[in-house]
């Protein structure tokens, strides 16, 4: 039930030549009840989150990522959430999995294995390298239900021949994909309110595939 717009309208309230009658106040009373209750849920879409982003491929290669939202975080490494640098790639085709730069202001160098963003971001790119065992394609990523946490959270993957796959990770709970070159980029975006499609850095609107 989506009782904030009829909230923000004063649905049903009366008012009379001076703009205001006794009938109003009741009215107004409920409003400011249901625009609090409001305030409540779409905190809470952007509370604290500590989610998780398991990766695998088909030969035992296996990782789990932490990601989300934390209030004090910036766009670089926290070092108060755990954001370490990780040790530079292995050789290719030995699993790997992390998060690296979705734009210059991630400054993760290498990767990280954690990868926090500030709350009160309207919207957030994770960027995420995979690298499977030789012959681990199809790899799969799975995540938790996003709904509590986002307004929209979308998936883009391009594979080494241009093909794109897009998911809605709020409508979906995992993504299996395989890929003609040893290592695959997936972009996350996450928007607080309203649809995000991923294809650039945090905060860009842009069109959906």
């Amino acid at each position: 039930m989506n009782f904030c717009m009829p909230a923000r309208k004063f649905v049903g309230c009366r008012t009379g030549i001076s703009g205001i009658t006794m009938n109003t106040y009741p009215c107004l009373v409920r409003s400011l009840l249901l625009l609090g209750m409001c305030a409540l849920v779409h905190g809470a879409a952007r509370a604290q989150a500590d989610l998780t982003l398991a990766v695998s491929d088909v030969h035992d290669g296996i990782d789990t990522l932490r990601w989300g939202m934390f209030p004090e975080a910036t766009s670089g490494r926290d070092q108060k959430y755990g954001e370490q640098e990780y040790p530079p790639a292995p050789p290719e085709f030995l699993f790997d999995a992390r998060w690296v730069d979705a734009g210059p202001e991630d400054l993760f160098g290498e990767g990280v294995r954690r990868n926090y963003h500030g709350v009160a971001n309207e919207r957030d790119t994770f960027q995420l390298r995979v690298q499977p065992n030789d012959g681990g394609y199809p790899v799969k990523l799975s995540w938790p239900d996003l709904t509590p946490y986002f307004g929209s959270a979308r998936l883009r993957f391009v594979d080494g021949d241009g093909n794109i796959s897009t998911v809605d990770m709020l409508q979906q709970r995992e993504f299996i994909f395989s890929n003609s070159v040893p290592v695959s980029l997936v972009t996350i975006v996450t928007s607080s309110d309203g649809p995000a499609t991923p294809g650039g850095g945090r905060r860009r609107h842009f069109r959906r595939e």
